[in-house]
């Protein structure tokens, strides 16, 4: 093909018109670590279990996660070579991002990550770091979705700080799952709390077998008399995408993103009506619902049945390992062989 000179002007050149992204969506891609990793194959081995402590508290504050990591993880590890800690204290969001590398970059191929994070929480706008920023949910997520990617889909994550229900509101259903599992809170916590949950928390879980168990006991260790009344509240990946797709659980919320949509595209053409918004969004929903499952949940890389997957992992594991109570079958069901 011929190639054409680039034809000179003189004086100044026109200057290129440029799409300028918004300061906070500038910032998440620079904070967002790039997807390049390696996943963990399904036929792994998993032989060792890691709990990675993230820190992010003020000079001055009481440091529960360096307590929790010296007190009462580094000591089981001692005991078990099949248990590994690792503890990151950082500053500001590039510090959590570098951790999350760091967690990733440190991995044998035969490890399972729990990420446990200390932190103020911020309600809707996401994570108090100790230097004033505020990591927000979004970044957050899609940095555990790295992670989570990486050990195809088997992420556990706890968050030890006030009130981190909100996360909920900037997961993605069409988009893979950021965890397995993760215990958050539904209330401030105090330091107290925090402190004897999740001591009896990981004193009760070795493994991601333990997740519910371990859950009953932080929530009986913390409430007010009443387990119900419990700060500490586990959501599973599976539990979160039906949620999404069920069009009758929540009839108001529906009718709300309904008409919020509808005056969007009302106002775009015309002849749009409400009746049409509501058609393709229920269409969409209904298609998400049928074929966006297993990707979301990581169902696409294993070639067995679900029911024999859960079987195989949760033998293979107990076989190795042992176990202190029952599994729950909804939170481990993939193979691992």
């Amino acid at each position: 093909m011929e190639h054409h000179k680039k034809i000179r002007i003189r004086g100044r050149s026109p200057k290129r018109k440029r799409h300028r992204k918004s300061r906070k969506e500038r910032e998440r891609r620079k904070l967002v670590l790039p997807n390049k990793y390696e996943p963990m194959n399904p036929n792994t081995d998993i032989k060792k279990f890691r709990v990675a402590v993230i820190e992010s508290l003020s000079e001055g504050e009481i440091r529960t996660g360096t307590k929790l990591y010296e007190g009462e993880l580094k000591p089981l590890t001692l005991s078990d070579n099949s248990l590994t800690a690792s503890l990151h204290s950082i500053n500001n969001k590039a510090d959590f991002a570098n951790s999350i590398k760091e967690i990733i970059n440190s991995l044998s191929g035969d490890e399972l990550v729990t990420l446990h994070v200390e932190a103020h929480g911020a309600g809707e706008e996401g994570v108090l770091l100790s230097s004033g920023e505020i990591l927000g949910w979004k970044i957050f997520m899609d940095s555990c979705r790295i992670l989570n990617e990486v050990l195809s889909g088997l992420l556990i994550v706890t968050l030890s700080m006030c009130n981190s229900l909100p996360i909920l509101g900037c997961i993605d259903p069409t988009k893979r799952a950021p965890f397995k599992a993760i215990l958050l809170t539904n209330r401030d916590v105090t330091v107290d709390e925090v402190e004897r949950g999740f001591i009896a928390f990981y004193n009760n879980y070795k493994n991601p077998l333990d997740t519910f168990k371990a859950t009953g006991v932080i929530r009986g260790e913390v409430n007010n008399g009443v387990e119900n009344s419990s700060p500490f509240h586990l959501l599973v990946a599976d539990t979160i995408f039906d949620w999404f797709v069920d069009l009758n659980r929540d009839p108001e919320g529906f009718a709300h993103i309904v008409n919020e949509n509808f005056c969007r595209l009302k106002a775009m053409n015309p002849e749009y009506t409400r009746e049409k918004t509501e058609a393709e969004i229920r269409g969409f929903i209904n298609d998400l619902a049928k074929n966006g499952r297993d990707y979301f949940l990581y169902w696409d890389r294993v070639k067995v049945s679900r029911d024999d997957a859960m079987i195989i992992l949760r033998n293979r594991i107990f076989e190795t390992f042992g176990t202190s109570g029952k599994a729950e079958p909804r939170l481990f069901n993939r193979m691992r062989r």
